[in-house]
């Protein structure tokens, strides 16, 4: 009993008679099997525990406890634990935790504060509707750490294979109402390892759960009461709650009619067919698996959780699937024949453009967690169990000794490219006929050794393969006079190793090089390009921090597809240069000696990308994110905006600027790519003042990504939350470019100010957030997760438009409207941040332009308390600065400090400014005294840009971190 059965809108004694009833219906069909669950959704410790006791008396097995929503802004993370601890110990039966923060005003869970609840011995389980599969992988990868019987459950049927995959032992959904059978097939089905079946079935769930979440309680109860034939007085919810309306009972009864016919889901017209001494006892079948215990004394397994013979011995019962070697050794093979099976298609394909292969078949995965299955949780015999910024690292080598920089390692080429996704091959026009002798120890990897790149193939140093024949005159001669020729094509021209022009997006099957077959795994692991076989990190550390930035960071530069079947292996097979930059931005968030020598790899792999001609969609991916993320203290690194100036040039050589001829598999990570590099590098341009790559936004067509996108949601095809958030991110920089050309003409003197100008991109910033970010917003569902990412830069741009006003040549009532947007922006910026870091600590792992962003935020209160004191109080202004600092001190996890850093900037400048109350003088900062001469540096700076007040304020804080990390220039900046 819960939200579908309303329980919220039932009385004290409805509850007992719901639970009762239930309770006499189920030891009548199965006395000794299935459990009952009632949920208590309570705002008092008190009531909580009455209900669990009520619960209890009238037959409920375990009690499922939502936290006091009323009081969410209230709550703090000690409350939230004592409420679940008093209520545990209260209970004379077991708890499980409902996280649902859209009925509990919004108030969300952190993963710290569940971790610490499945500690309790009386707290065995949770469940999870808020689609948050990043949650439930972190939570299963510690169970180790919980009481035994703690299981984590999703909350929803459209997302089950997908928790199931990161380690879920089930779900609690409402979809089981309706088709219940349905349910626990594919559940059954992806127990017993038939992934493709469970995946068509768990398509088709997701389909019927879209229909029904049309409706939500409305919708789902009266799909039951169609689909089993029940009652009509079933079919409507309790009032203020709306009956179903005509549409949604068509979608009802049209769109769950695919899932009702699948193994019995639902018998339509069932109940007439009852005989009338009642229902028949329905003889228990074998389970498709047995759970540990049964098999362990080779016992008959009815199923459920947990089983029957478990439940009667009160032990733990374990579904998990039995690490057989056997069942290991095959499921190796089978996963080497499907890699030799895609390496042979690619090579048919590039031979004919016509082979077009039938794309794989994909769950729906509806969140930016990975959808992959994830390895099983590291066991305290056998490794640490992983905790909060730590991970299971067997032994740290040290870039001193064991690992060390001090000569290039050889960075040998381990995948065949497919030919359509190279932008030419490394080796010259036209070779010599015969090679001098090599001057390296190291196998050859390509015919320029000292450019050889991990996102190329390792065939070239162990196949022999004929140079292709050199083309004749006459071709040479036709290209020569073709009147659309570049000039030079005419004199280079050999297509079969150059063919200097930009891919087609209709050739080709695959978005990136397919992995050799014939590469075994031992060949990869000694291969010194990539992190394991240097010796960096463990196969074990590898992984974690894989997971670990599929989880923390991804959300913010969602460009990589983690949707794929094995993303760690296929990632690390095809692109060591994605592999390691990976590795090494989830390592620059955890305290260990191998981040330094995991950044040097990733760089070294981003320098061989400038001395060679060989490029794939790895490669703009790996560089895109390393743009995002610096990898060096100090402002070390390379320049941001080189990185995506960089990305794009590969890109356009790749061809990724074109439009789709035709969607499908292939098509979507290239078109994503493209626009996220675009949205991006439009961030750069208009924080930093820099020209933007020239990127054609006609070819862009964000219309038509959103499209596939939602085709997606509602197929057989994956489609993320990060493909939404780009989307968002394409149509706010639309606005954001439109907003750097009219500064440029200012800035010209081509154009004056324009209040009309102003007013217009604030309405297209609101219907941007009334389209993505709004409670009623269109795309709000598809966001998920990632809504809190798309308002913060929402708000960034509407601070850069706005405080525009804060120029001393303007003045009138507009300008305090656009002050006060600009100043609800800047606190909207901070209070998200300062949430953030106060409870999940999701922002902590974000970009370093959000985090710049939210410097700059405290910086224009700073300037605005100056210039405006009667548009915002000293006190309310110090008090956001203060939660700014704060936020910035909190969220610092990074070994490249730039938190750090910019906490110190901005309270610096707050001292100079005369907010001295709020930041009093210590030893190491700037007094303001009668005739320091740097009393009045904060009026001389030119504050038209809060980010070229950061760089120039240089009397009490060094700026080279930005400078070096983004690669500002003086007066460039465009105002923020």
């Amino acid at each position: 009993m819960g939200t579908t059965g309303e329980a919220v809108a039932l009385s004290r004694e409805e509850r007992n008679q719901v639970t009762a009833t239930a309770r006499a219906a189920v030891d009548k069909v199965n006395p000794s099997g299935l459990v009952i669950v009632g949920t208590v959704g309570a705002q008092s410790t008190l009531q909580a525990i009455e209900l669990c006791q009520d619960a209890a008396q009238n037959g409920g097995d375990y009690a499922l406890v939502l936290p006091p929503g009323y009081f969410a802004p209230a709550l703090n993370k000690e409350s939230i634990l004592g409420y679940y601890r008093d209520v545990a110990e209260a209970s004379p039966i077991p708890i499980l935790v409902y996280s649902y923060p859209a009925v509990c005003s919004g108030l969300d869970m952190s993963s710290e504060l569940i971790a610490e609840l499945a500690t309790h011995p009386r707290i065995v389980g949770i469940k999870h509707t808020d689609h948050n599969l990043g949650k439930i992988a972190r939570l299963t990868s510690l169970k180790p750490t919980f009481n035994s019987e703690f299981s984590v459950f999703g909350g929803a049927s459209d997302y089950l294979l997908s928790a199931l995959a990161v380690g879920a032992q089930g779900a609690i959904t409402g979809m089981a109402n309706v088709t219940p059978r349905a349910c626990v097939k594919a559940m059954d089905l992806w127990r017993a390892g038939k992934q493709d079946e469970a995946r068509e079935l768990a398509g088709a769930i997701s389909r019927g759960e879209w229909a029904l979440g049309k409706g939500w309680v409305t919708g789902t109860k009266y799909a039951t009461a169609y689909h089993r034939s029940l009652p009509p007085s079933v079919a409507y919810p309790r009032k203020p709650l709306p009956h179903a309306s005509e549409e949604q009972k068509k979608w009802a009864e049209t769109e769950l009619v695919e899932i009702n016919g699948i193994a019995g889901s639902s018998s339509l017209g069932s109940a007439s067919l009852e005989p009338a001494s009642g229902p028949q006892r329905v003889k228990p079948r074998r389970a498709i698996q047995a759970c540990s215990n049964c098999r362990k004394h080779k016992l008959r397994c009815l199923g459920g959780w947990p089983c029957n013979r478990c439940t009667k011995q009160k032990i733990s019962c374990d579904f998990e699937r039995p690490s057989h070697p056997a069942a290991a050794k095959a499921t190796e093979t089978i996963e080497r024949l499907e890699q030799l099976e895609a390496s042979v298609t690619s090579i048919l394909a590039s031979m004919s453009s016509s082979i077009a292969p039938t794309p794989r078949q994909h769950s729906v995965v509806s969140d930016v967690g990975p959808a992959y299955p994830t390895p099983g949780p590291f066991h305290p015999q056998q490794a640490p169990v992983p905790r909060s910024g730590s991970y299971p690292f067997a032994t740290f080598p040290t870039p001193s000794d064991d690992y060390s920089f001090s000569q290039e390692p050889s960075l040998a080429i381990r995948t065949e490219i497919d030919t359509e996704f190279l932008t030419a091959p490394t080796q010259d026009l036209d070779p010599p006929p015969t090679a001098g002798p090599s001057t390296h120890t190291q196998n050859v990897t390509s015919p320029i050794t000292n450019t050889a790149s991990p996102g190329t193939s390792s065939l070239a140093s162990r196949k022999s393969k004929p140079d292709p024949p050199p083309p004749s005159v006459e071709s040479r001669l036709r290209t020569a006079t073709d009147p659309y020729s570049a000039p030079f094509k005419g004199v280079l021209h050999r297509p079969s190793v150059w063919n200097n022009s930009e891919q087609e997006q209709s050739r080709g099957v695959s978005p990136e090089p397919v992995a050799d077959a014939e590469v075994q795994e031992d060949e990869v692991d000694n291969s010194e390009d990539d992190p394991i076989g240097a010796g960096i990190v463990t196969k074990e550390a590898a992984i974690w921090l894989f997971e670990s930035f599929a989880t923390r960071c991804h959300p913010f530069i969602p460009v990589v597809d983690f949707t794929q079947r094995d993303a760690y292996e296929s990632i690390r097979h095809k692109s060591s240069f994605l592999f390691s930059t990976i590795l090494a931005i989830a390592a620059r968030f955890d305290q260990t000696p191998t981040a330094p020598p995991l950044a040097s790899l990733a760089e070294r792999h981003l320098s061989h990308t400038l001395l060679r001609k060989q490029h794939c969609l790895a490669d703009v991916q790996a560089t895109l994110l390393l743009a995002g993320w610096g990898l060096q203290p100090g402002g070390g690194g390379p320049d941001a905006w080189l990185l995506t100036g960089h990305a794009w040039r590969m890109g356009r050589r790749l061809g990724l600027w074109k439009k789709p001829t035709s969607g499908g598999q292939g098509s979507m990570p290239r078109w994503r790519t493209w626009m996220c590099l675009f949205a991006y590098d439009r961030c750069l341009s208009l924080g930093f003042g820099r020209p933007a790559s020239q990127f054609d936004t006609d070819n862009l067509d964000v219309d038509a990504f959103i499209a596939e996108c939602e085709s997606r949601a509602s197929g057989s095809l994956p489609a993320s939350t990060g493909d939404f958030f780009i989307a968002s991110q394409v149509q706010l920089m639309y606005i954001g470019r439109d907003l750097c050309a009219w500064l440029e003409t200012m800035r010209d003197k081509k154009a004056g100010w324009s209040w009309e100008m102003a007013q217009e991109m604030n309405e297209r910033l609101d219907k941007w957030s009334r389209d993505w970010t709004w409670s009623s917003s269109r795309y709000l569902p598809y966001l998920n997760s990632s809504t809190r990412i798309a308002r913060m830069y929402s708000e960034h741009v509407r601070l850069c438009l706005n405080s525009l006003a804060l120029r001393t040549d303007l003045d009138g009532e507009a300008v305090a409207k656009c002050l006060d947007k600009a100043l609800n922006s800047a606190m909207a910026i901070i209070q998200m941040q300062h949430d953030s870091a106060t409870t999940d600590g999701g922002m902590s792992y974000s970009i370093d332009y959000l985090t710049i962003v939210l410097a700059t935020a405290a910086v224009f209160l700073i300037r605005l308390v100056r210039s405006q004191p009667h548009l915002l109080d000293t006190n309310v202004g110090t008090h956001y600065i203060k939660m700014a600092v704060s936020a910035l001190e909190k969220s610092e996890r990074s070994q490249t400090k730039l938190s750090t850093h910019l906490a110190k900037t901005v309270r610096d400048m707050a001292r100079v400014a005369g907010l001295t109350d709020a930041f009093p003088h210590t030893e190491n900062s700037p007094e303001r005294t009668q005739g320091d001469e740097h009393a009045n540096e904060l009026d001389k700076i030119p504050l038209g840009s809060t980010f070229e007040a950061l760089l120039a304020f240089q009397n009490q804080t060094d700026p080279s971190y930005l400078e070096l990390l983004f690669g500002s220039e003086s007066g460039g900046a465009v105002v923020l």
